[in-house]
């Protein structure tokens, strides 16, 4: 045991010492920024927020709350560093966080730069509190700030308390792609797993790629027994699904200037679908998109970047990205180049482009449709959509507390898959869409518009954030005609403003406000007569997304009143949604009395009061 320990030890240090980092070039500046923004969200949120420097292997921050919540000694905490926090974990539980931490940050190491901020660590452990007393904690840890060379340097932790206090359960984990959805689980445990002699051996075959029909005819069992032995493998292993994904890199220094990291990333991914669906339900009674497929299909993604320094303030990102998807054995390479120049201290300019790639939804490739020689997958060899990406950067800091960004952008894509004489393309695709179409990769888009950011850290009390982006986003379905795609708002513009006073010695009262103008919702236009002669709403889709909505307003005020005394607070809110009374555009329904399709929308406004108790 205690060489499995020492094993647990050295790999988890080496796993940090791993990164490189050149002091020099760590700006704290941007830490500052942070910092702001987390002491306002201290006000608001009733979670214990803390910052995590990789470099000095260090919390640089904690909030009150690990006081107020845990009672936990900041002081004390600032004094020993890790020590303190770690002789507070569960012994049964710290090996294993080792183990975990290891296994997400090499993962999130061999990630390409864009994705390592896209991340969350979620580990639910027993930790003592101020009472000396064992309780269960949920800390969720994510990349913060990458440095220039594309380092981990601050991680975002933030704890709160668990709603399962069972503190019998040994650690769980899970970690989240927040820009995705997609959930992934390490190994939990350092307890042997008690797998069955069967389970072990279905485990063995699904870890080959086999789904359940292959796997039951090999070991001459029903498909319904495989199946029930996955589920409970599934949940002895505490996984969610039966997913996998592997990362890998080698990351090289040639000298000074110029770093390099190559890699590959493989993503396996199961599925089970079962769906029957009407296409179109306004002329048809009868289901007419079926997809019943079970199996498991994978994605890989080679890449070799490099960094280099042309001069101290003018630094160049090149790389070249190979992408594969073995469910229709399409490919993708992609070469991208980024250039950055900090002509004044507190200036800069930056130019970005690339080809960038995406399957589309798995339903799509697998969806069936019968045909006189019985049931034929139409879409299963459809190639993926490509596009290319060119952004132009201005960032300004003009002092400590305002920051000011410009960032043009032009996007280009090809390859998108359209069903033939027609409208539809996939870049209007969401999910409750169903088609029975066959598809061919002839459509392409275009998106073109500009990102503005404006904002003012917090600062005696005041804080402010402007954001605004105007665009065109126009696409080509089977018809060849270019249309506007239906995320063609054109505009949206946003307002964040607070203000917060220190009311007698310990109380604060903050007042905050967001305004909101959304450009309105694209739409078809009804076909009034086939609506009436179907009673149902129907849309003229040869001249979709032509209509718009009008432009929205949204207007959200909210107080706070917080009391603060030495073991415990209260907090009282007010808040106020949409108090414009805006109504929001919900699509059309047919009018029986009047036999017409009329707008459908939807006005809400709704206040709210909320207490909050903390000790």
């Amino acid at each position: 045991m205690a060489s499995e320990i020492e094993k647990i030890q050295t790999e988890y240090f080496d796993t940090f010492n791993s990164q490189h980092f050149i002091p020099e070039d760590l700006n704290y500046l941007i830490l500052d920024k942070h910092l702001k923004f987390l002491e306002k969200l201290n006000i608001i949120e009733n979670s214990a927020i803390s910052v995590f420097d990789l470099y000095q292997n260090r919390h640089i921050y904690l909030s009150p709350r690990f006081e107020t919540i845990f009672g936990f000694s900041i002081n004390k905490a600032h004094e020993e560093g890790n020590e303190y926090f770690d002789k507070k974990v569960h012994p049964d539980d710290a090996l294993d966080a080792m183990k975990i931490a290891s296994y997400f940050f090499k993962a999130a190491f061999a990630l390409p730069l864009t994705e390592r901020k896209n991340y969350k660590l979620i580990n639910d452990y027993r930790i003592k509190n101020g009472e000396d007393k064992y309780i269960r904690v949920i800390e969720q840890f994510q990349a913060l700030e990458l440095d220039e060379h594309g380092n981990i340097w601050l991680g975002l932790c933030v704890m709160d308390l668990s709603p399962n206090q069972d503190i019998s359960l040994p650690l769980q984990n899970k970690v989240i792609n927040f820009k995705t959805g997609e959930l992934f689980h390490f190994p939990g445990t350092t307890k042997e797993i008690d797998l069955s002699k069967r389970e072990k051996e279905i485990l063995g075959l699904i870890s080959e790629g086999l789904i359940s029909k292959v796997i039951a005819d090999n070991l001459f069992i029903s498909v319904h027994t495989v199946n029930t032995h996955r589920q409970k493998i599934l949940e002895k292993l505490n996984v969610a699904n039966s997913g996998l994904s592997l990362y890998s890199y080698l990351n090289h220094k040639f000298n000074s200037r110029h770093t390099n990291r190559t890699g590959i990333s493989i993503r396996r991914i199961a599925y089970n679908y079962n769906v029957q669906a009407n296409s179109n339900v306004a002329f048809s009674d009868s289901m007419d998109y079926f997809v019943d497929s079970k199996g498991a299909t994978s994605s890989f993604q080679f890449y070799s970047q490099s960094k280099y320094y042309l001069k101290e303030n003018l630094v160049v990102n090149a790389g070249l990205h190979l992408y594969y998807f073995n469910l229709n054995n399409d490919y993708s390479i992609e070469p991208r180049l980024g250039i950055k120049w900090n002509f004044k201290p507190t200036q800069s300019l930056g130019f970005a482009c690339g080809k960038h790639s995406r399957p589309e939804p798995l339903r799509t490739y697998l969806m069936e449709v019968p045909t006189p020689d019985g049931w034929s997958k139409l879409n299963e060899n459809l190639s993926i959509t490509k596009a290319y990406h060119f952004v132009l950067g201005y960032d300004w800091n003009l002092s400590h507390f305002t920051h000011l960004k410009i960032e043009p952008y032009y996007q280009l894509l090809y390859d998108v898959p359209v069903i033939p004489d027609s409208s539809f393309s996939m870049i209007n695709y969401k999910n409750d869409m169903f088609f029975s179409s066959e598809l061919t990769n002839a459509g392409t888009g275009r998106n073109i518009g500009v990102d503005v950011t404006f904002e003012h850290f917090l600062k005696e009390g005041f804080y402010y954030l402007f954001t605004t982006s105007f665009f065109d986003s126009k696409y080509k379905g089977g018809d060849g005609v270019e249309r506007n795609t239906r995320y063609n708002q054109n505009y949206v513009l946003n307002l964040l403003m607070g203000k917060e006073w220190q009311v007698r010695k310990n109380n604060i009262f903050s007042l905050n406000g967001k305004f909101t103008v959304l450009g309105g919702q694209r739409y078809a236009p009804v076909d009034e007569n086939r609506s009436i002669q179907y009673q149902f709403v129907v849309y003229d889709n040869s001249r979709i997304y032509e209509e718009q909505a009008p432009t929205n307003y949204y207007l959200d005020l909210s107080m706070n009143y917080r009391i603060n005394k030495a073991h415990y607070s209260h907090t009282i809110i007010f808040q106020m949604k949409n108090l414009l009374m805006q109504k929001e555009f919900l699509g059309h329904a047919y009018n029986y009395k009047t036999s017409s399709a009329e707008p459908y929308e939807l006005t809400i406004m709704y206040p709210y009061l909320s207490y909050k108790f903390e000790f």
